[in-house]
């Protein structure tokens, strides 16, 4: 009713002298936020004229489609079009979903828009956004193959990863909609595309788009020789095919994808291969080979990777360095290490990970990392020398009285994991050091060997297992017995047979009132 009230001019506060295109224009820029499940907002139509629109655009004179249509695509002059273009967008491809006697050229305008206004959040799998709401009516409608192909389009525009993923999913909502049984069509969808020997770029970009979201979703139950052909020979195409099959190829070859993994045979390496020892290459399709390559553990990529350390683009040189550092190449270890004072956090971060994984070489340079400003690349480097292991323990013992208290902190979580015969001999010793700084921390490290929490917590000064620690040459006298008996709720006899207990594992020093045998210490 709503709608042909617009149709025939019946609602409140009409303007006259307003055409009908021109009325819904200014219904159609009423907007607001809407939410979703997760809380997220978007901007949209007021709710309770956008089925009025549709039914509004469904019902005019055939005269008056194209005009009403156009009216609510584009923002009126003096609108905050920033805001309106996108849900004016959604909601003229709305209107579209109901098959109104539009012309083509019409239609292209609203689908054009309709794409460029996609968005991030438009891969949202906890709710639907209006957008996918749009995608899944149109993906039913005879105009799917021109939404398909503007989609294709606009991805070819984009620059990176944030055209991708947005357009795979949508592109792959537009295939799977109309099909009723899904478990089915994927085999015969695979069989079609591989039988086809003369796809155009933009048809193999739109078969990628869908092996990706196929591969995400878990859904490929095999994958045909004469597909990964037709995705390597298109890391020889242009820029957006050769990141598209780049990605495929990866989403194809992920643990994720279990018995039905795609694992490369030899010529198909050699492929991987030779397509990143071309410097020509573009890069970000460099980082997803890269990935396969390191998943196969083909040391034979270790040398080309290693010219791409130096690419300009951060997440570039984060995944070589991950490939590099899975592949355990010895090669890489002095370029490696010229990167460990790389300008981003994440870079360094990864290669600590890597030089990790590679060996004892690069012990000292992990070593003079140690003072790294930044806390995750301190915990990189720290967990790649637990990972060198027996080779690590001596440069790290004479960490142990470095001027920086992060640095210290950083060897003595190092220590404690490597929990070494040798580290442990050496931190006994510095219990009776002349200097009290080394003799706390000596029995902070020390105090992790013991199993129970609360003999901790007795070690610390404040009974708490954190800092500041106990000297071990200070008494442990009966005012402190009963502080830690009052911290930790358990009885005073307690407190003091655990300490006996401890001084027999530490070289403690007690001076317990009433009490003989421990009257004068045990050294």
């Amino acid at each position: 009713m709503a709608g042909l009230a617009l149709v025939q001019g019946y609602f409140p506060k009409r303007d006259r002298s307003l055409s009908l295109a021109q009325n819904v224009a200014l219904l159609a820029g009423r907007i607001n936020k809407v939410s979703s499940d997760d809380s997220d907002e978007e901007a949209a139509v007021t709710e309770n004229w956008q089925e009025a629109l549709r039914l509004c655009v469904a019902s005019c004179n055939d005269d008056y489609v194209d005009e009403v249509l156009q009216a609510i695509l584009k923002p009126l002059e003096g609108e905050d079009a920033e805001t309106t273009a996108r849900p004016r967008a959604v909601m003229a491809t709305l209107c579209l979903v109901d098959e109104p006697n539009v012309s083509e050229g019409v239609a292209r305008e609203v689908l054009q828009e309709f794409v460029r206004q996609v968005g991030e959040s438009d891969t949202n799998e906890k709710s639907e956004t209006s957008v996918q709401t749009a995608v899944v009516g149109l993906a039913v409608s005879r105009w799917v193959d021109m939404l398909r192909s503007y989609l294709l389009k606009e991805y070819q525009k984009r620059d990176g990863f944030s055209r991708l993923i947005s357009y795979a999913v949508l592109y792959a909502v537009t295939m799977l909609a109309p099909i009723l049984d899904i478990e089915e069509m994927h085999d015969q969808w695979f069989l079609e595309q591989v039988s086809k020997p003369d796809l155009s770029e933009e048809q193999s970009i739109g078969a990628a788009l869908f092996i990706i979201y196929l591969a995400n979703e878990k859904k490929i139950s095999g994958v045909p020789v004469e597909m990964i052909d037709r995705l390597l020979k298109m890391l020889t195409g242009s820029a957006p095919a050769t990141l598209i099959a780049a990605l495929a190829l990866d989403a194809l070859n992920q643990e994720q994808q279990e018995a039905n993994a795609w694992r490369p045979q030899l010529g198909e390496i050699e492929q991987l291969i030779s397509f990143i020892k071309n410097p020509k290459s573009d890069s970000l399709a460099i980082m997803c080979i890269c990935l396969v390559l390191s998943r196969e553990g083909n040391r034979e990529a270790a040398e080309p990777l290693i010219f791409w350390l130096d690419d300009s683009d951060k997440d570039v040189r984060q995944a070589v360095a991950w490939a590099l550092g899975k592949i355990k190449d010895t090669r890489a270890v002095q370029p490696l290490i010229a990167m460990l004072d790389d300008s981003n956090e994440n870079v360094r971060r990864m290669v600590a990970f890597a030089l990790g994984k590679i060996g004892d070489k690069a012990v000292q340079p992990l070593i003079a990392k140690l003072d790294d400003s930044n806390e995750n690349v301190l915990c990189a480097v720290t967990l790649a020398l637990i990972q060198i292991g027996d080779k690590a323990v001596e440069p790290l013992i004479a960490k142990l009285d470095d001027s920086s208290e992060n640095v210290r902190y950083a060897v003595e979580v190092a220590l404690v994991q490597l929990g070494h015969t040798q580290t442990i001999t050496v931190l006994f010793e510095r219990l009776s050091a002349d200097d009290q700084e080394t003799r706390i921390m000596a029995l902070k490290i020390l105090s992790h060997t013991c199993k129970d929490k609360v003999d901790r917590k007795l070690l610390s000064r404040d009974i708490d297992a954190f800092d500041p620690f106990l000297d071990p040459q200070e008494e442990i006298d009966e005012e402190r017995v009963r502080y830690a008996a009052e911290r930790l709720k358990i009885s005073v006899e307690e407190v003091r047979s655990r300490y006996q207990a401890l001084a027999q594992q530490f070289p403690l020093k007690l001076n317990f009132a009433g009490d003989s045998e421990n009257a004068d210490g045990i050294e």
